[in-house]
């Protein structure tokens, strides 16, 4: 068969809930096993944390660790080749500057954006709420029998408003 797109996951955690450290899936009908598709896709699922040790290579087990805890005693306590030379490069990354300045600036200026949003939105809410304080107070005004002209006043003492923007309110909403 031909072998389509190959798709690999690997979690710290069993998705399954079976204890396995892999779970293989080829285009297979849930409702009806015998049908399959030709996709040729193969899904693979790992879980970091598997018991079945005996089936697997102890290389494949370290990196399993390693996956959990990417630490130096774990690569350390290794035989793997292959695992020390990823240790060593996920160290060097680790400790690039350049790759580390990077990192800080991208969190910074996530920082900043998310900052600058929580600012407008606050922005935006005192600006509703405002209009909504107006539109209340010029309803009570109106409810009340107050004239234009103390509603005015009143719309220029309570919200700090100028003579034209109290005015304006006024002739928007009287």
């Amino acid at each position: 068969m031909n072998r389509g797109a190959c798709f690999i996951l690997i979690a710290p955690f069993d998705i399954f809930g079976r204890g396995l450290y892999r779970y293989t899936f080829e285009g297979v009908c849930r409702e009806c096993p015998d049908l399959k598709l030709q996709d040729g896709a193969l899904r693979v699922f790992i879980n970091t944390r598997g018991v079945n040790r005996e089936d697997f290579t102890q290389e494949f087990l370290d990196l399993m660790e390693y996956i959990t805890a990417s630490t130096d005693a774990v690569a350390e306590q290794s035989n793997s080749q292959k695992l020390k030379r990823i240790h060593e490069r996920v160290t060097s990354i680790k400790q690039s500057e350049k790759i580390g300045v990077k990192y800080m600036q991208t969190w910074e200026e996530k920082v900043l954006i998310r900052e600058e949003g929580h600012s407008e939105g606050l922005r935006e809410g005192l600006r509703e709420g405002l209009k909504e304080g107006i539109k209340a107070l010029i309803e009570a005004c109106k409810s009340l029998g107050a004239s234009w002209e103390t509603a005015r006043d009143m719309l220029m003492e309570k919200f700090s408003l100028c003579q034209a923007e109290a005015e304006e309110y006024l002739e928007l909403h009287w």
